[in-house]
């Protein structure tokens, strides 16, 4: 049988790759922005804005609503 020949060139390249996919991951809040909360959350973070709790409490049941319906999705796959 013949030799797997793997995507990288040499071990130290492989070695790299597999530290990237290993600590790879997925921020859904800022694929879904749930209820408007990735751009919030941004918009915070970068000071154009300062109502911080304020602006959380008039988003926070459509984010949560839109969070739950998601789980639902994902719990509903076979």
């Amino acid at each position: 049988m013949p030799e797997k020949k793997g995507v990288a060139r040499d071990d130290e390249s492989k070695e790299m790759l597999d530290i990237i996919y290993s600590n790879f991951y997925f921020d859904l809040n800022v694929i879904h922005n749930f209820g408007g909360s990735s751009i919030f959350l941004r918009d915070c973070l970068s000071g154009f804005r300062d109502d911080f709790v304020s602006g959380y409490e008039k988003i926070r049941d459509k984010a949560e609503s839109e969070i739950s319906k998601l789980v639902e999705a994902y719990l509903s796959i076979e």
